[in-house]
């Protein structure tokens, strides 16, 4: 890639692009996967520091959401179109994955792996009180809880698409276990 300009790179990405979409259409999944993957190949940009740039998206991802519903709802189509414009490459990959029914490999582009990242706490917290026979469902009978913050990188399109797949992977494993017992 090294013999290629960024004008000649960002043309062919462009047409790469192009052709995955063009694919899908024509109901060409597997010509469509082999071009997604391959526009995936491709480092992704960095984005410009300059003034003006896209650096001012973090900043703008997190703010809380205004009174007003229909400033709310204009913020949130422009951010779920900078998210959308961002991961356009990974979704036509994971779109070309789950058209070939390949669902496990779809879920995969966007949601991170089930693997535990550090030790799991397997011991519960219960603190049983002597003399009391039965818990009062206070506070300090509870289990601690992961917090599951939902992945705000991700547009709600992508989101929708990784857990769909995975739900399709599942149902199609259970399929398939059932079928092993008949």
């Amino acid at each position: 890639m090294s013999g290629l300009s960024e004008a000649d790179r960002l043309q062919l990405q462009t047409h790469l692009q192009n052709a995955v979409i063009a694919c899908n259409e024509r109901c060409l999944y597997q010509s469509a996967k082999w071009i997604a993957e391959l526009l995936n190949s491709f480092p992704t940009p960095t984005p410009d520091l300059t003034y003006g740039s896209d650096t001012e998206e973090d900043e703008t991802l997190d703010e809380a959401v205004p009174s007003r519903l229909d400033g709310a709802s204009l913020r949130q189509d422009r951010r779920e179109a900078k998210l959308e414009s961002k991961e356009m490459r990974r979704y036509l990959m994971a779109k070309s994955y789950f058209d070939c029914r390949e669902y496990d490999r779809c879920s995969a582009t966007f949601l991170p792996s089930l693997e535990p990242q550090g030790p799991l706490n397997v011991t519960p917290t219960l603190k049983i009180q002597p003399g009391k026979a039965k818990s009062r469902g206070g506070p300090q009978d509870q289990l601690p809880l992961r917090s599951s913050k939902p992945n705000s990188s991700l547009s709600q399109k992508a989101l929708f698409l990784a857990l769909y797949a995975k739900y399709i992977a599942g149902e199609k494993r259970k399929d398939e276990d059932s079928e092993m017992i008949l």
